[in-house]
């Protein structure tokens, strides 16, 4: 049996910061209060851990029906991070989702998860480092990630950053919910 792995080699892009910081500005009196508060959280959050002697990793779960706006927002926290030199990876399961991202790839590419998944499975060879210089992970999609790939992340980021105790993580899980499933 045959397993592909799609390949994502995490790139130094050396961007203009300015252009970034345009990009955000002009981005940001676009978002609607709801969206403000989010994106404000979620900076607060890694401002917060710069500064925070007790470093801890934080989940941040946002929801909302398709077209109200969340992919809009997540692409000015990307350019927003990236602008302030701060690493943000952005993922999505599958489909056109991560190519709506800047930066986007899926999570089979990401943390390089063999295809299939199984029960067993465990991630193929990433530069640890570069999971250590994230501080933002941006996973779009989440209740479609198997608890498999669930799993396997989970290990592969436990492994990444024991022994690295500066390290602090943010998680915004993403989801779309169609109105008929909303609670």
């Amino acid at each position: 049996m045959n397993f592909y792995v799609f390949d994502y080699v995490p790139q130094n892009e050396e961007e203009d910061v300015q252009v970034l910081i345009d990009e955000a500005n002009t981005v940001r009196p676009l978002l609607n209060d709801n969206h403000c508060q989010i994106a404000d959280a979620i900076l607060s959050a890694l401002n917060e851990q710069a500064n925070d002697e007790n470093k801890q990793s934080r989940l941040f779960f946002k929801d909302g029906p398709a077209g109200c706006g969340k992919t809009f927002t997540y692409n000015y926290l990307i350019a927003e991070t990236s602008s302030r030199h701060i690493v943000t990876a952005t993922a999505a399961r599958t489909g056109i989702a991560p190519t709506l991202l800047k930066k986007g790839c899926t999570l089979h590419g990401l943390f390089k998860l063999p295809v299939p998944i199984l029960e067993n499975v465990t991630p193929n060879s990433i530069p640890r480092q570069y999971l250590r210089q994230v501080s933002l992970y941006l996973l779009d999609k989440a209740s479609m990630i198997p608890k498999h790939a669930s799993k396997a992340i989970d290990k592969l980021l436990q492994d990444a950053i024991t022994g690295f105790l500066s390290v602090v993580k943010l998680f915004l899980w993403v989801e779309t919910l169609d109105k008929y499933f909303r609670l």
